[in-house]
């Protein structure tokens, strides 16, 4: 399968169920209202917190060494199905103290004993689907997941829309909702990697230290990725009330619709990059996919602000929601700077450099995780916003200086955008060609 075929595929997944999963968040946060919505909010925000906080960077050594050819998907299987078993009845042990010792915040104050078993829940799940995935990734294996996210991108919807919306079950009705999906795709993926591959049942230790060493030289940055884009929300559900994070939440969601296609292609490019040699093919590439990606979303942010404040507002999310528009116009200007950074990070890492890939997601995050604790108790929601926002910059500013110091590269490239540019692209789409 060429690399073009794989980011339209990944781009396609992305997209195709993505009108009917919008339609139905909208419907939902309707019916749910701000403090509901910010209560399950909360609950995901939790559970996508954790797994990288306490994982120690282990995936990305996963889909390294299997990028590169160093194992193959089928020896080390069940070692990594293994790992993630422990590591998510950990993680849901974790969730489950933090609760009972009344470290949830505010938001957390909410939770219901159902609602902390159904964390527990998903996180195993999501842990064991998210480490599985780290290996497929490595092995080019992009159509098996893209099927899996298609028919889920239709079923959680579905069942969000049936449960909450039409029996008016509610709050809980949508965690059980997010519980069947979850499992659901779990189950097919289990299902899929035992038809494909003949597993090996021993665990290979060498892998899983191996993965470690080079995960955790990254560790940090993933940490401080996962805080930039999601500590706002951890640190507002314990300091606000449920019904401005639910406001919040719905600015964060629209305002990370600008990076659909860079995180759809960034799979891709990770493994192209991984397996390229010459630097300067390396450079060239990411040049002109950043001009694209970043004049594009551009464009796109200009339809995203008015199309929430005279459509999504008014005849979908409700008047409710008015509060949406000031922090989704701060954090817009961030999330489209901080494209350079998805981009930037994805040949630093891919060619071996993930230390550096490190320091400068650690650095960069540093100043919005500080930003977070000062204006978010002062300012709320705004406060976040503009907390993020900065942050997304600086993280994409300490990329672009670990790039240039490591390629001796002009950045200039990464901003003029060329007409060649878009004929590279149609070109790209008509051959199918390899990148």
């Amino acid at each position: 399968m060429s690399n073009v075929k794989d980011s339209l595929g990944n781009i396609a997944t992305k997209l195709m169920g993505y009108p009917l999963g919008f339609v139905s968040s909208v419907i939902v946060a309707r019916v749910l209202g701000p403090e509901d919505r910010g209560v399950y909010s909360y609950l995901l925000v939790l559970v996508s917190f954790l797994l990288p906080i306490f994982s120690l960077g282990i995936g990305s050594g996963f889909t390294y060494l299997i990028s590169n050819g160093k194992y193959k998907t089928k020896d080390v299987l069940f070692s990594v199905l293994v790992f993630s078993l422990v590591t998510g009845i950990l993680l849901g042990l974790i969730v489950a103290s933090f609760w009972w010792l009344g470290l949830l915040g505010e938001t957390g104050a909410l939770f219901s004993s159902f609602h902390i078993k159904s964390i527990i829940f998903v996180l195993v799940c999501s842990t064991i689907y998210f480490f599985l995935g780290r290996l497929l990734l490595g092995d080019s294996q992009f159509s098996l997941q893209n099927k899996i996210t298609i028919l889920v991108g239709i079923i959680h919807p579905i069942l969000m829309l049936l449960i909450v919306a039409y029996l008016n079950k509610g709050l809980n009705g949508a965690i059980i909702a997010y519980l069947i999906s979850q499992l659901f795709s779990l189950i097919w993926l289990l299902i899929s990697l035992s038809k494909k591959y003949s597993i090996t049942h021993h665990l290979n230790w060498t892998f899983l230290k191996e993965s470690l060493t080079y995960g955790f030289k990254g560790w940090f940055g993933d940490m401080a990725i996962k805080a930039n884009v999601r500590l706002d929300q951890i640190i507002l559900g314990g300091v606000v009330s449920a019904s401005s994070l639910g406001i919040y939440s719905i600015a964060v969601l629209l305002s990370e619709l600008l990076w659909i296609v860079p995180d759809s292609i960034g799979l891709v490019l990770f493994n192209i990059l991984a397996k390229e040699n010459d630097d300067v093919v390396k450079v060239n590439l990411i040049y002109k996919i950043n001009r694209l990606l970043f004049f594009m979303s551009i464009i796109l942010s200009v339809f995203l602000f008015l199309g929430t404040k005279y459509v999504l507002i008014p005849f979908g999310y409700g008047q409710a929601y008015i509060g949406v528009l000031l922090p989704l116009l701060i954090i817009i200007p961030g999330s489209i700077f901080y494209i350079l950074a998805k981009v930037i990070t994805k040949i630093l890492s891919g060619s071996g450099y993930i230390g550096l890939t490190s320091k400068a997601t650690f650095f960069g995050s540093l100043s919005s995780i500080l930003l977070y604790f000062l204006l978010i108790p002062q300012f709320g929601i705004v406060g976040a916003a503009i907390a993020s926002s900065i942050g997304y910059t600086i993280v994409s500013l300490f990329c672009l200086y670990y790039f240039y110091i490591t390629y001796k590269k002009s950045i200039i490239p990464f901003f003029t955008l060329q007409t060649s540019d878009f004929y590279w692209v149609i070109n790209l789409i008509r051959k199918k060609s390899h990148v």
